[in-house]
């Protein structure tokens, strides 16, 4: 960073007599701003899949199958919550591609919200990772007798 000289002297090969070489020189200042960004190898947050297995009724509230994955870089982190209690914090992945969870859902009636976040492990560079929140919410009911 800051202004530097750059200073290019050529010299042709031209040696037929004494003298017969020339040569020409040249100086310039540039201010160099800021460094150049390196090319990104993961251009992607990771990707987050939350399907809900069961009938969501008191008696049976079901799971959510969570499928987290990245493979530009793999895994760093995942945090899952639900009803914003963290059930799942994991920060040792260590560029796995792919991870996957069943978490239950609340059997108590009303709303229910998990939320999962995750990070990739493209560390190249400060500020290179790239994260996603992903949040869903289901609504267990009484069960239904027919």
């Amino acid at each position: 960073m800051g202004i530097h000289s750059i200073d290019v002297i050529a010299v042709n090969n031209d040696k037929d007599w004494e003298g017969d070489q020339e040569s020409i020189s040249d100086m310039n200042w540039v201010d160099i701003i800021a460094a150049p960004t390196p090319p990104d190898d993961d251009d992607y947050p990771p990707v987050i899949t939350i399907i809900h297995e069961g009938e969501a009724t008191s008696e049976d509230p079901g799971f959510w199958n969570v499928y987290v994955g990245d493979t530009g870089s793999g895994l760093a982190e995942v945090k899952i919550s639900v009803d914003g209690e963290i059930i799942i914090y994991d920060q040792q992945l260590l560029g796995i591609p792919f991870k996957s969870w069943e978490i239950d859902v609340p059997g108590s009636l009303g709303n229910h919200i998990i939320e999962v976040f995750a990070k990739d492990n493209d560390n190249d560079w400060p500020g290179d990772q790239q994260s996603i929140t992903i949040v869903e919410d289901i609504t267990i009911i009484p069960p239904i007798f027919g």
